[in-house]
Parts: structure tokens; C-alpha cells; sequence
């Protein structure tokens, strides 16, 4: 008993007909071998349709919120980069995560600078002043470094409060900062 199978390939002839030929010399047509452009021609070679830049999609009110709240808790980790990095991306598609990038930079901006200013007070008077004024000149230095931990302190508070409000919905303005970036 003999059962014919039927073929799994398919019919080949088919594949095997060569692509359709375009008159000589007429344009629009494809080339022997090519496949159509996805556009129609414009008429001169070698050019493209222009296309307009998208508009910005703006973010959810929960995308919002995480990307404030992330501004100020990368900041901990990276410093003034990821508040720079939010803002510049996010600045045209959420005024809440603007703003909350804004004033994270701003903290960070503020910080080192006073940590900046305060380590160079600090040398200034562990070195120089020491020299010349001795012992008290090392009661100076420790109220130096007692105000730098504080300081550290004070904008880590900041950073943790920022990114409490940000993720409640709410932009916080620190006090006590410089605000370099509006």
C-alpha cells in the first residue's frame, strides 16, 4: 500500500522567477534585483524627504515623580551629574521633574562649593596658621573639620527630605542655597 506524501517544500517555481525588469530608462521603477525605495522619488537624485523632529512625549504624573525623586537620590551617589543628566532629558517633557532636578542641582552645586571652601580653610589653617600660632592653631582645625561633617550632614538631610517630597508629588525648596540654576 503505497500512501503519497505530500512534499513539505514549497513549489519552487515560484521562487525561482526572476524579479520583475523596469523599462529602460523610465524612472520610479526598480532596478533588476532591488527592491523598491519606501519613498516616492522627489525628483532630484540623491535627496530624502526632511522630516520635523518629534515633539517631546510628556511623562505621567508616576514617571514625573520618579525621575524628581531620582534626581535628588542619584545625586548621593553621583553627585551634581545625575540632576544635570535629568534635567537636560527632562526638562522639556515634565516641569515636575524640572524642577526637582533644578533644585537638586542646586544642592549639589551649593555643597561643594562650602566643601570646597571649607576644606581650603581648613588646610589654611592646619598648615600656615599652625606654624606661627601653634597648639591653638589645632583647636581651629578639629572646629574645621567638626563643620565640614555638619555641613555633610546638613545636605544629606537635604537630599533625603528633596527626594521624600518629590516622590509625595511636592517640589522642595531647600533653604540656604545658592541657586545657580533656575
Amino acid at each position: 500500500m503505497s500512501q503519497e506524501q505530500p512534499s513539505a517544500q514549497p513549489d519552487q517555481s515560484a521562487a525561482q522567477q526572476p524579479p520583475p525588469q523596469a523599462p529602460p530608462g523610465v524612472p520610479g521603477y526598480p532596478q533588476a534585483g532591488y527592491p523598491p525605495t519606501a519613498y516616492p522619488p522627489t525628483g532630484q537624485p540623491g535627496t530624502y524627504p526632511s522630516y520635523a523632529p518629534a515633539a517631546p512625549v510628556p511623562l505621567s504624573d508616576a514617571d514625573a515623580r520618579m525621575w524628581g525623586m531620582l534626581a535628588w537620590l542619584l545625586a548621593l551617589l553621583v553627585g551634581f551629574i545625575a540632576p544635570l543628566v535629568i534635567y537636560l532629558v527632562y526638562k522639556d517633557r515634565s516641569e515636575f521633574a524640572r524642577q526637582n532636578a533644578v533644585e537638586s542641582l542646586n544642592v549639589q552645586i551649593t555643597s561643594a562649593i562650602v566643601t570646597v571652601g571649607a576644606a581650603f580653610a581648613m588646610l589654611f589653617t592646619g598648615v600656615f596658621v599652625g606654624l606661627v600660632a601653634g597648639p591653638g592653631a589645632a583647636i581651629v582645625f578639629i572646629l574645621f573639620a567638626i563643620a565640614i561633617m555638619a555641613v555633610a550632614v546638613y545636605f544629606l538631610v537635604i537630599t533625603i527630605l528633596g527626594a521624600v517630597k518629590a516622590n509625595a508629588g511636592q517640589v522642595y525648596r531647600a533653604p540656604w542655597l545658592l541657586r545657580l540654576v533656575k
